[in-house]
């Protein structure tokens, strides 16, 4: 017989609930810096809260305490740390010059991050895990738009050049975070031995590079990522057409984010 998916429970978990706290801390300190015109910093601290929200849900599960609370709770955290606080980083930093229509392009952000998250918590099952997400994830989008404010900050883009840039860059990612395009989850992979040790090399070697160049390699890593739905979305379609007699594959068919 099929397992069941452990039940989640109604009260609160102290554990993940203290990561959950960390992580809408980390978005207000983004949110306060972003306002004092520290956008660097401010882009920073959206990093931050992505590595408190990425633990506050495996911790859950490693120790038994997933509930309905956390799960809310963890949904309104992210709303302000992935939808508010780089919405108004972006236009503090670029959009205030296009007036009404640099805060309606921030809020476009805003709106699809929220969007984003209702949809996750209506469609996701429990103790599932799924090979590919829907659409963009909320700190997926918040970290590529942190990326554009550090980049255009190394390379001292010009007033005029960095608005039109987020001017566009905004909208598309609400875009992606709205649609149905897929995005590896990275949660099924099986590895052997080998494929694990060179795996463990390669993402030594990844931190070695985000501690030597940050400011590159972190835009770059989530602008690489942010494209590749898109791209699958082209390759697979074609997959198919070429691999008519493919058997079906349920791994192979985009689903929810778990």
């Amino acid at each position: 017989m099929p397992k069941r998916a452990p039940r989640r429970r109604q009260g609160i978990s102290l554990l993940p609930s203290l990561f959950t706290t960390g992580n809408l801390f980390l978005g207000f300190a983004s949110l306060v810096s972003g306002i004092g015109g520290h956008y660097t910093r401010a882009a920073a601290l959206i990093y931050v809260a992505m590595l408190f929200d990425f633990v506050d849900g495996p911790l859950a599960r490693l120790t038994g305490s997933s509930s309905d609370f956390g799960v809310e709770y963890d949904s309104l955290a992210d709303a302000l740390s992935f939808g508010v606080a780089p919405a108004t980083l972006a236009y503090l930093y670029a959009l205030q010059r296009y007036d009404r229509y640099g805060w309606i392009v921030a809020f476009l952000f805003a709106a699809a991050a929220a969007l984003r998250l209702g949809r996750y918590n209506t469609t996701t099952k429990p103790g599932k895990a799924n090979t590919y997400f829907q659409g963009l994830s909320t700190p997926t989008a918040s970290g590529t738009l942190g990326g554009l404010v550090l980049l255009s900050s190394r390379y001292t883009l010009d007033e005029q050049t960095r608005a039109a840039l987020f001017f566009i860059a905004v909208p598309v990612l609400a875009f992606l975070m709205v649609s149905t395009l897929p995005y590896y989850s990275f949660k099924t992979v099986r590895l052997n031995r080998k494929q694990a040790f060179y795996a463990t090399a390669g993402i030594a070697v990844g931190f070695a590079a985000i501690a030597a160049e940050p400011t590159l390699v972190l835009p770059l890593m989530f602008l690489a990522y942010a494209f590749s739905g898109p791209v699958l979305w082209l390759v697979r379609p074609r997959r198919r057409k070429h691999s008519p007699q493919e058997p079906h594959n349920e791994a192979s068919t985009p689903s929810p984010e778990a």
